[in-house]
């Protein structure tokens, strides 16, 4: 058990002297914007001067049009433009071996990253110069933009279903219809208009979101270490946990409302009289306000049980503030 153990860790120090070699490469050849790539013909340095060289460039001005995109990316921010033509722009590293194509009015980019020995290795975290664009002049129907180290940036107000998903990037999204977003290490900061659905996620990100919709909105959003904002309208059974930051929500609430933090504080400011709900309320080391009046107690209910709208908030260590329209 114990050779094993030294062999781990023998391949664990090579492969780290090997990261540090490479790093140590792009800096002595002053490569603050360029990067090294490794590939069957050996060990590539590409220097900011020539980092056209190492840099895969597609640019379709006018495409023929599509009314859905479809996109994968490994290390490519990602960006969704209205503009007044269809079109793709990418600048991605060598290696990355991008196919698309537009097939029965979906635009389809996926970015082939082959993934050993030989692969990239690439230092270009700096200028962030790996990138997809996909321009288009009037509405997109379904929208699924994807990136596992890369933002994503887009304006899609017209769409039906929007889907953005990043593993370690931020999101900024303007959409529309049924909107599904979720990153693991970045903030998400949403825009809408007319959203019907509204599902968000991320681990270690703050989220913020604006909904201009006259209807019902059902509204799920769920962070662990980062704070939650959102403004609208109806939302309809809303459902909104986090860990260890605050929870702030405006608008009216039909249905069962649902808010949990462990360790923020959760204020609802309601766009209501307070006799059309009721509210079961509990924090083990907070304190509870409901319009002016304020309890001491780790538990208060109101009309919980017969209610037809119901608000129900639980913390562990913060305050409860519920704010009612006069």
């Amino acid at each position: 058990m114990k050779s094993i153990w030294r062999n781990w860790a023998k391949i664990s120090v090579c492969f780290f002297l090997v990261g540090v070699f490479l790093l140590g490469i792009s800096w002595a050849f002053g490569m603050r914007g360029g990067f090294v790539y490794i590939d069957a013909k050996g060990l590539h340095v590409v220097s900011q001067g020539n980092a056209d060289e190492g840099l895969l460039l597609v640019n379709e001005e006018n495409t023929e049009p599509f009314t859905a995109v479809d996109i994968y990316a490994v290390s490519a921010d990602v960006e969704l433009i209205k503009s007044d033509h269809f079109g793709l722009e990418m600048r991605l590293p060598k290696g990355s071996e991008p196919v698309w194509g537009i097939e029965n009015g979906v635009l389809s980019v996926k970015e082939q990253v082959k993934w050993s020995i030989f692969t990239i290795v690439n230092f270009d975290f700096i200028t962030n110069a790996h990138f997809v664009k996909i321009y288009y002049p009037a509405s997109l129907e379904i929208v699924d933009l994807k990136t596992i180290s890369g933002n994503i940036k887009a304006n899609a107000n017209n769409s039906k279903s929007l889907t953005v998903k990043s593993t370690s990037g931020n999101l900024k999204i303007k959409g529309s219809g049924n909107v599904t977003l979720s990153t693991i290490s970045g903030d998400v900061n949403a825009d809408l208009e007319r959203a019907e659905s509204i599902e968000i996620s991320t681990t270690s990100g703050n989220i913020s979101v604006e909904n201009d919709y006259d209807g019902e909105t059902n509204l799920k959003i769920n962070t662990i270490s980062g704070t939650i904002r959102a403004d609208g309208n109806v939302w309809k059974n809303a459902q909104l946990k986090s860990t260890s930051g605050d929870i702030k929500v405006g608008g009216d609430f039909i249905g069962k409302t649902e808010m949990k933090s462990i360790s923020g504080n959760v204020n609802l400011d309601i766009s209501g009289d307070i006799d059309k709900y009721g509210y079961e309320l509990k924090s083990l080391s907070g304190s509870m306000r409901v319009g002016n009046n304020r309890f001491e107690k780790n538990f208060r209910s109101f009309n919980a049980d017969s209610a037809k709208n119901i608000i129900v908030v639980q913390t562990t260590s913060g305050d409860i503030r519920l704010d009612f329209d006069d």
